[in-house]
């Protein structure tokens, strides 16, 4: 018999049933077929000339590369498909198609799950001005009466926001004005960079003290992309041999659950994951079978992603005596600082000071190890008046869902002097060791516990411990205990304060009790309303009953 669609001539062997005919069919070679690829049950869409010998099926390498299949050889030589290795191939008569089976790996790779959002547009900004304030007025028994209004005057357009901020103070005989910042701001989100003049707090590294400027500074500035994701994430891969479905499960928490075509693919996660925790991908083919892998991961929100730099420069006049004068600048000086992200579990850190009469670098690495946490370290030297000194940094974090660690050291040698002690904005420490630990209790709300010892220069030691239960009360209150030991005065602090949302619009409630350090014990009801986001005034009040003795 002879089918002429097929332009083929088939024999059949005594076929008991039509099921089998796709199973009992022999083809011998009579020219190039038109055929339909489909590929790992996928159909591709793409007719291409089929040579067919016997069981055997030839596709020309350059139709292969087309389906995005690897293939050797010029574009006309002829693949023998069937019998590279792990390639299966049926012809299937009725639909005009031959259907292969390939390794996924040849497949083309997917991205799947959240990738970076992207701005839907460029910012705008049009001409504004704006007055907010804050007034504060106390009545109390032997002391005379006052009140203080806070300022803010801002006036914003294109060219940036300049603003202006201050308090009017009377009480006690007289009325006086203190000015606090004024400066300008301008950020350009497509370089990620803020541009400041006037009155500026130096941005600077965790490692290194920071100090107000009148002067000006460039930073980096993330926050104008909330789209740009600043950290390494876990990319979670796997290949599919069929058209499947695919779920992600972090911390037994689904994040991602989608169809997979066949192929390598890549799932993107959520980039709000912070710390520890174990994704499980769940695979499920066509037929129901499903494959499971279990990867543990660690992200660190303290690096950068790799090739993506953080930076601040900034030069001016030291701000003195602030919020004691309105006009008090000082020596002229210059900070700068640098991050910069080499691979997912490094990220490297460079800082300097400098002034007429001081100057100071420092360097240090932010590592991921593994797993485990991230640990950083880092090291500075300054000089002044001919007098040296370094400081060391280091410590260690880990965070999980429901547990969090940290510990950090720093310690200054005698001769070390920087821009925050030479305005006079800190005491610089020559040893501080801090520690703390938090577990999650799920309905019994959470428990943390730290620790801290400082020791400063012309002040003496101070260790303090302190423990902490912060516990959900109902639908929406909470209580919050505390306590705090001083090891060397030997002396202690508590509180127990309930908050109470009245929900919607009618703002929150709560109460406290305090042991003070002397023994006596005072208590407070408060009552605070949040500014409307679409207008409206937000107030607070409180009635307290200061310690005397009793509770």
């Amino acid at each position: 018999m002879t089918m002429a669609p097929c332009r083929a001539e088939t024999k059949y062997d005594d076929i008991p049933a039509a099921a089998d005919y796709n199973d009992r069919i022999r083809v011998t070679e009579t020219g190039p077929i038109q055929l339909e690829i489909v590929v790992n049950g996928v159909p591709s869409g793409v007719i291409v000339p089929v040579e067919i010998t016997g069981d055997h099926f030839r596709l020309s390498a350059g139709d292969m590369r087309a389906l995005n299949l690897p293939a050797e050889g010029d574009a006309a030589a002829q693949v023998m498909v069937d019998e590279l290795p792990g390639v299966s191939a049926e012809y299937d008569v009725p639909n005009q198609r031959l259907k292969l089976q390939v390794p996924a790996r040849w497949l083309q790779g997917q991205q799947i799950g959240f990738g970076p959002r992207r701005n839907t547009g460029p910012a705008r900004s049009s001409f504004g001005v704006m007055v907010n304030y804050d007034l504060y007025a106390v009545d109390a028994p032997g002391a005379p009466a006052s009140a203080s209004l806070w300022n803010d005057v801002r006036v914003f357009g294109p060219a940036g926001l300049l603003s202006s901020t201050g308090v009017v103070r009377t009480g006690g005989g007289g009325t006086s004005y203190m000015r606090y910042d004024t400066r300008w701001i301008r950020s350009d989100e497509n370089s990620m960079t803020t541009y400041e003049a006037g009155d500026l707090i130096t941005r600077t590294l965790p490692w290194s003290s920071a100090i107000r400027l009148g002067g000006i500074q460039v930073s980096r500035d993330f926050a104008v992309r909330p789209d740009v994701v600043t950290y390494p994430v876990p990319a979670f891969s796997g290949e599919a041999a069929l058209p499947s479905s695919i779920e992600l499960f972090i911390d037994n928490h689904q994040a991602f659950g989608g169809p997979v075509q066949p192929g390598p693919f890549v799932m993107n996660p959520l980039p709000q994951i912070n710390g520890g925790g174990q994704a499980s991908i769940v695979v499920t083919d066509a037929l129901g079978r499903q494959v499971t892998t279990q990867i543990p991961f660690y992200v660190a929100t303290t690096l950068l992603r790799p090739g993506l730099t953080d930076y601040a420069v900034a030069a001016g006049a030291v701000r003195q005596r602030y919020g004691q004068s309105s006009f008090d600048y000082g020596t002229m000086v210059a900070s700068g600082s640098i991050r910069h992200g080499l691979n997912d579990r490094l990220t490297v850190e460079a800082h300097a000071e400098a002034s007429r009469e001081m100057a100071v670098v420092g360097a240090g690495t932010v590592l991921r190890i593994g797993n485990l946490g991230v640990v950083n370290a880092a090291y500075s030297r300054s000089r002044k008046d001919g007098r040296e000194g370094g400081q060391i940094a280091v410590g260690y974090q880990y965070q999980r869902r429901d547990f969090s660690f940290s510990v950090n050291h720093l310690r200054q040698d005698a001769g070390f002097f920087d821009l925050a002690a030479l305005s006079g904005s800190r005491i610089s420490a020559t040893r501080q060791t801090s520690a703390s630990a938090s577990l999650a209790l799920g309905r019994f709300g959470s428990v943390g516990a730290a620790y801290f010892d400082s020791r400063t220069r012309g002040e003496g030691r101070t260790r303090l411990v302190n423990a902490s239960w912060s516990l959900p009360v109902g639908r929406s209150s909470s209580l919050f205990a505390s306590a705090t030991r001083d090891l060397d005065a030997r002396t202690w602090t508590a509180s127990l304060t309930l908050q109470v949302p009245l929900g919607a619009d009618r703002g929150t409630a709560s109460a406290s009790l305090t042991r003070e350090q002397n023994g006596r014990y005072s208590n407070r009801v408060d009552y605070s309303r949040a500014v409307p986001t679409q207008g409206g005034i937000g107030w607070n009040t409180g009635a307290a009953r200061l310690g005397n003795g009793d509770i």
